[in-house]
């Protein structure tokens, strides 16, 4: 007795949960219908506050006596006169013939007469092996159950119906009871629903120790009682080894080929439901031999190990895993990774937690699609020992795994043009992209001015939108790169090259027409460059007034590809003076053969270029030999001729473009004078060298002193 109450305390101070605390959350009927001995009526439903019938009775002794099957498909009738096709009838007339049960009396069973209590302690002790008459008399059933613990509550009244959860109760205690003559309880000697909760193996893991592994994870410890033949041995501690397993530790150790008498009961599983009550035998026998591992299972993020046996010692340098030898980020207890596994810990399933992701970066190192090289060392980085509980030395192993998933990287199966302003990209399967995955440049390399890139779509396909600049009749080259799918470990897809043509498909217009009045002329500019045989066509051009309509005598002049001169005759120069005639242009078609609609401009309206010939605005000598003219216009003729330097002329000259400006680089026969007073820059264009601008305008003579910025 002395060793029992001990044991009792010391396990009440490891442990604040006992049998108790499940009874608060699951009753005696949800327990049992756990173990698939009860199934309540069509909703599932117990009713556990309602009256239990004689009938549902011998339902319920068929199921203790692990004889449902056969008593629901008993196909002979009792010989009792109130059967009348009862719902219960085959579990009646199959008790009836196994002694179970002889009725009321007068040939009657009472098929929904209420079940008294008396009446159910009867049949709870028949289930248990004892006989009416042998080993309790009628009278003394209640006093006889009562003494062998399935009935608890003295509230109850021997001769009142019995409720149902009471009756549950009492079949509860019954079940975990032992059978006359036998040290194994009831339960274990009858059909359970393998989802219950039941333990699946214990074996000895040290010399003072027992590993018990259940059916399903735990989530409150029970009661476990250890006997020798000497009696009651002392319970340490309860540790678990694994989500679905403890270790037991108790207070000394066993002789070897001792046999061990273990009880288990009322652990609880993460879902509530209660262990089935073990009670068997142990021989104890170390093993010595060495433990085994096993991946039960493997994903990208996690692997589940399970060992034959626990071992200690186990850090995250003692696994490591692909050619990169990378170790995990934790080792842990439970498949939800809550309780991380300690070195000193004995341990024989662990969840293994190898990469996390957040968003799309991983933290750790994934394992890939495919197969994969799992490494569990004997010892770790710093030297330690792989040891299992006996002491013996992990010897180390290799292990395959292979991760369900895509290995494939992306690829480009279509690209084309949809306009020509929009590219069309369909890939291989869906990806990740935008607009940072491509680069449009000429095909000769150099950078498209103003283009800025938008994309839309989804999945397969997407569309790349070709902003802001001008490439039609274009070549250009497509680069796509760095395009990831979407699989939990993305795969990233090789460079992808193109080139496509982007067709002109913009139709030519006349943006400014401009007038020289001095010469009688015209200058037509389009917006781009046009068909010359086109646009030097004179019936292409019309001086209309009213209704009448005059087309050029004269052939158009192509300055440059966008720019034309037409010279109009005395006939059609005095028509234009004329209020509210104007120039019309038709018919001239752009070098993709795009045709412009019809324009028309009023002469009035036009601005005459030689009432603004270009002006020289500055000069000014940057050394001793050079000398530049700014110019407020673009010119295209500038003669060397034109200008001189004091009267003198100047050995070279250079000119460029810039902001609507021309900046005329003269260089000077002779050296500049250490003082520019007095030096003056001649531009004379009445002889044959010219200064103009785009449309002839000369500039006129004009003398300018040079400015010193030397």
């Amino acid at each position: 007795m002395r060793r029992i109450v001990q044991f009792v305390v010391i396990f009440i101070i490891i442990f604040s949960t006992s049998s108790l605390t499940y009874s608060q959350t699951k009753t005696s009927g949800e327990i049992l219908k756990s173990y698939g001995l009860l199934t309540g009526d069509y909703n599932g439903d117990l009713n556990e506050d309602q009256y239990l019938t004689r009938a549902e009775m011998m339902v319920i002794l068929s199921r203790m006596m692990g004889r449902f099957d056969e008593a629901s498909t008993f196909d002979w009738e009792s010989s009792f006169d109130d059967r009348k096709g009862h719902w219960s009838e085959p579990f009646v007339a199959y008790g009836q013939t196994r002694g179970w049960t002889t009725g009321i009396g007068n040939n009657l069973f009472g098929y929904d007469n209420r079940q008294t209590l008396r009446e159910a302690a009867v049949f709870m002790l028949k289930v248990l092996g004892y006989t009416p008459d042998v080993d309790f008399s009628w009278r003394s059933s209640f006093e006889f159950a009562v003494q062998m613990g399935i009935v608890e509550d003295n509230t109850l009244k021997p001769e009142e119906p019995i409720l149902r959860g009471d009756l549950f109760r009492i079949m509860l205690k019954t079940l975990n009871s032992d059978r006359k003559g036998s040290n194994m309880p009831l339960i274990q000697t009858i059909p359970i629903d393998e989802n219950a909760l039941h333990i699946k193996t214990i074996r000895a893991v040290d010399r003072s120790a027992i590993e018990l592994i259940f059916s399903e994870p735990l989530k409150i410890y029970g009661e476990v009682m250890v006997s020798a033949v000497e009696g009651e041995i002392g319970i340490r501690s309860i540790q678990a080894s694994g989500e679905d397993r403890v270790i037991v530790r108790m207070n000394r150790e066993m002789t070897e080929g001792v046999m061990l008498s273990v009880k288990v009961s009322d652990f609880v599983s993460n879902d509530e439901d209660v262990s089935v009550l073990y009670h068997n035998s142990l021989f104890f026998v170390p093993d010595l031999l060495p433990a085994k591992a096993n991946v039960l299972s493997a994903s990208h993020l996690t692997l589940a190990i399970e060992f034959s046996k626990p071992v200690r010692g186990l850090s995250t340098g003692h696994i490591v895993y692909n050619s990169g030898d990378h170790s995990p980020l934790g080792i842990y207890k439970d498949k939800e990774m809550k309780y991380p596994v300690d070195s000193e810990d004995g341990v024989s399933k662990i969840y293994v937690l190898l990469a996390q992701k957040q968003d799309s970066t991983f933290i750790g190192n994934p394992l890939p699609a495919g197969e994969s090289e799992i490494r569990i060392r004997p010892l770790n980085s710093t030297g330690r020992s792989l040891l299992d509980t006996w002491g013996v030395p992990f010897g180390g192993g290799t292990y395959k795994v292979s991760i369900a998933g895509d290995a494939t990287p992306p690829s480009v199966v279509r690209f084309e043009l949809s306009s020509d302003k929009t590219l069309r990209i369909e890939f291989s399967e869906n990806v990740v992209f935008s607009a940072t995955n491509i680069d449009v440049r000429y095909t000769t390399g150099a950078l498209v001015p103003n283009l800025w890139l938008s994309t839309s779509g989804m999945g397969k396909v997407y569309y790349i939108r070709l902003n802001d600049a001008n490439l039609a009749g274009k070549s250009i080259r497509v680069n796509v790169r760095n395009v990831q799918d979407q699989a939990f470990i993305p795969n990233t897809m090789s460079l992808f090259t193109a080139t496509a043509d982007i067709p002109d498909v913009v139709l030519p217009f006349v943006k400014e027409v401009v007038k020289d009045t001095s010469a009688k002329t015209l200058y037509v500019a389009f917006s781009k460059s046009v068909d010359s045989e086109s646009a030097t066509s004179r019936t292409r051009y019309a001086i209309t007034l009213n209704n009448s309509t005059l087309v050029l005598s004269n052939t158009p002049v192509e300055i440059k590809n966008s720019l034309y001169k037409l010279s109009l005759t005395n006939t059609e120069y005095t028509l234009a003076q004329s209020a509210g005639a104007q120039l019309t242009v038709s018919g001239v078609r752009d070098l993709s053969g795009n045709t412009m609609a019809t324009q028309s401009f009023n002469f009035n309206g036009m601005n005459d270029v030689s009432l603004n010939p270009p002006q020289l605005v500055s000069v000014y000598a940057t050394d001793n030999r050079s000398i530049t003219a700014v110019f407020d216009q673009v010119l295209t003729r500038v003669d060397i001729g034109a200008f001189k330097v004091n009267f003198s002329s100047a050995s070279n000259l250079t000119y460029a473009v810039s902001n609507g400006q021309t900046f005329v680089k003269l260089q000077t026969a002779a050296a500049l004078p250490g003082s520019l007073a007095g030096v003056s820059l001649f531009v004379d264009t009445t002889g044959l060298s010219k200064v103009q601008n785009l449309y002839g305008i000369d500039v006129k003579n004009v003398s300018r002193s040079v400015e010193d910025r030397r």
